[in-house]
């Protein structure tokens, strides 16, 4: 005699995936049956809130304004000179603002990542964001010079 179990499902729970191969943040694996909050014991989505990434996209599209317009790049294309003496800090104090407020969903996310020995796109993230603002950081500040990519280019 054949068992074939029944699943009740009450009208508030969550519905019952198919099983299949999970491949995605957390490297490729098969788990059997998923949901969406049971990936090897954690949740997938944890600190992935649109909402704050959408938030943090608009303020830090703001923030970024007074960057751009304190930009050498930028005046020159536009030909206008902001020399005032504090002026050259604007857009290396607000660029740390938007390093470390905008980008801490990825800083904390590759942290994790890596102190777990799994790493996946928020490290990756996490290390081209570092990257960028420290070389964008050192060239604000006289150490070493990011213009010669604008030479390359013919600009």
């Amino acid at each position: 005699m054949q068992h074939h179990s029944q699943h009740h499902h009450e009208p508030d729970a969550e519905p019952e995936q198919a099983p299949a191969a999970h491949t995605g943040d957390h490297g490729s694996h098969n788990t059997g049956t998923t949901t969406p909050h049971d990936h090897d014991g954690h949740d997938k989505h944890a600190g992935h809130d649109p909402n704050m990434f959408r938030r943090l996209f608009w303020w830090n599209l703001l923030l970024a304004i007074p960057v751009l317009v304190f930009s050498d790049q930028i005046q020159t294309w536009f030909g206008y000179s902001i020399d005032a003496g504090p002026a050259r800090f604007v857009a290396p104090v607000i660029g740390t603002v938007i390093y470390l407020w905008g980008g801490q969903p990825f800083l904390v996310g590759g942290i994790n990542e890596a102190k777990h020995r799994r790493p996946a796109m928020m490290l990756l993230i996490a290390l081209a964001i570092t990257v960028a603002y420290l070389a964008s950081l050192a060239s604000s500040i006289g150490i070493g010079d990011l213009d010669f990519w604008w030479e390359l280019a013919g600009c």
